[in-house]
């Protein structure tokens, strides 16, 4: 394996590129809703979301063992010094970025954190996480994404108001992130619980892979709607992931998950950046 490999697969398994693509993906929202995000938010956001991935793979592999099996899980265990140095580091600056504007926002941030941490922790009253109740898994983590992406820099930066084009772009976020996260409930799709009733398990993979294509077309619909006019940047990212997309199945490796199907996160904003 080449050393470029082995660096592209840390970069991936260790959560730093899903990180990358929450900051990108808050960036997307920002310049089409046309305000700034000071420093110290993005950092919250990148630091953020690597504490939360890395816990809750720690969680499920040493704690719920849920998946003890697959690449990832192998790397994780390889490399589990890595990662709880990755923990400590991104929750000490996740709690100094957030120092800055939390008072304005903790509730924001306690309800959150409640998504985050409970999605793999068993609720005490409950005992059970949220990822296994029926059928709302996708649902918590694409209201989780929101919540920190989009609509806590809206509300902080830039102008959290409730009229139909705010509520549209919301929509919008909503429904794209449901859409990219299809792919991976089609990949879990024999390894989540019957019970859990996640999409695929409920339609089949190939309707999952058509709705997921369908939400996106919408999302991107949305986008543009929002911004007034057409945006070529927009349709070829929807172009370029919608092929993606459909190439999803369930026997495909977890780097075209974890590094391609999160890559869209990365590219929404990457390309806003061509003059079209």
């Amino acid at each position: 394996m080449s050393l470029l490999k082995k660096g592209y697969i840390a970069i991936v398994y260790s959560n730093v590129w899903i990180s990358f693509g929450a900051l990108c993906f808050t960036l997307f929202f920002a310049q089409i809703s046309q305000y700034q995000i000071p420093t110290h938010f993005l950092g919250f956001v990148f630091f953020s979301t690597l504490f939360a991935y890395n816990f809750q793979r720690i969680v499920k592999i040493k704690i719920n063992r849920s998946e003890i099996s697959g690449n990832r899980a192998k790397w994780i265990n390889q490399n589990i010094n890595v990662i709880y140095a990755i923990l400590i580091l991104s929750f000490g600056l996740t709690s100094y970025f957030a120092y800055f504007f939390i008072k304005d926002v903790w509730i924001f941030i306690v309800l959150i954190s409640f998504l985050s941490f409970f999605y793999v922790w068993k609720i005490p009253f409950l005992k059970i996480n949220l990822r296994n109740i029926p059928t709302i898994k996708i649902y918590v983590l694409a209201l989780t994404w929101v919540l920190t992406t989009v609509i806590l820099p809206l509300f902080l930066f830039g102008n959290l108001s409730y009229n139909f084009n705010t509520i549209l772009l919301l929509v919008g976020a909503l429904l794209f992130i449901i859409s990219i996260t299809i792919p991976f409930d089609i990949r879990d799709v024999n390894l989540d619980h019957p019970k859990q009733k996640t999409i695929p398990q409920i339609i089949g993979v190939k309707k999952s892979v058509v709705l997921a294509i369908v939400l996106l077309i919408i999302s991107h619909s949305l986008f543009m709607f929002y911004k007034h006019q057409f945006n070529w940047a927009i349709f070829i990212h929807l172009f370029l992931s919608a092929l993606l997309i459909g190439k999803t199945k369930i026997n495909k490796h977890d780097l075209f998950f974890s590094g391609g199907i999160d890559g869209l996160l990365i590219t929404l904003y990457s390309l806003t950046f061509f003059p079209y």
